[in-house]
């Protein structure tokens, strides 16, 4: 894993979420983990990181952001 530890998460997390996506991608080689967190001045923080094949999860989190996901409207009644 190649992956650049953001800027924002600390090295003993960094440490803890490379153990994390270890065992997450011996499982799913491609995946995209998205994390949120309170800091300890009580502000937001956001990191994101993609494992495998960066540039097809990009594609898939892009068509999830932009609704090409969302059902139909007359599909509905197939998810009630």
């Amino acid at each position: 894993m190649n992956t650049p530890r953001p800027g924002n998460i600390g090295i003993s997390e960094w440490n803890n979420l490379q153990r994390a996506i270890g065992i997450i991608t011996e499982h799913f080689p491609n995946m995209a983990l998205f994390i949120n967190w309170v800091d300890d001045d009580g502000e937001t923080q956001h990191a994101h990181i993609l494992q495998g094949n960066k540039f097809a999860i990009q594609n898939h989190v892009d068509k999830w952001n932009s609704g090409d996901f969302d059902p139909p409207e007359d599909d509905k009644e197939v998810f009630q």
